[in-house]
């Protein structure tokens, strides 16, 4: 490979891993908008899960920027984020103590929400990103205030 090719690849990489930072146009917005969990990444946890544990989970990421709630499947929760850009971190969660089924799919919930370090958008697709390997993928539910789908 000569020199033009190889600046031009790397130019069209750099662009590619730019777009893939940004919301694509027309996708849905990171806050207000209710987003169900339809996958967990196996690489986290290679436990198999009831189908109604993930659809049941879902986060709703507040207006004002600083609160975040939701289900885990079993518990309701609640806590703190952070976001600069696509960079997005988690605080600390509160959460209820009801009694959930084995195996525990809220326990690697809080643990993917831990190690949370970005999210990307596609269209109606939010993923949470430790880095650039995905942890969880929601689908948009529609917006609102509570939380509630």
């Amino acid at each position: 490979m000569n020199f033009r090719t190889i600046t031009a690849l790397l130019a069209a990489c750099a662009l590619a891993t730019s777009c893939v930072n940004q919301n694509k146009e027309g996708g849905m917005p990171l806050k207000q908008t209710n987003w169900g969990l339809v996958a967990i990444n196996p690489m986290l946890d290679d436990k198999s899960y009831p189908t109604g544990d993930v659809v049941k989970a879902h986060i709703l990421f507040n207006a004002d920027g600083k609160q975040v709630s939701g289900s885990d499947g079993c518990n309701r929760y609640f806590g703190a984020y952070s976001q600069d850009g696509q960079k997005l971190t988690f605080g600390m969660m509160g959460t209820t103590r009801m009694s959930c089924p084995e195996p525990r799919f809220d326990v690697s919930f809080h643990k993917a929400l831990a190690l949370t370090t970005k999210y990307v958008i596609y269209g109606d697709t939010l993923e949470l990103h430790r880095h650039e390997n995905w942890l969880l993928r929601f689908k948009a539910q529609g917006s609102g205030n509570s939380g509630e789908r």
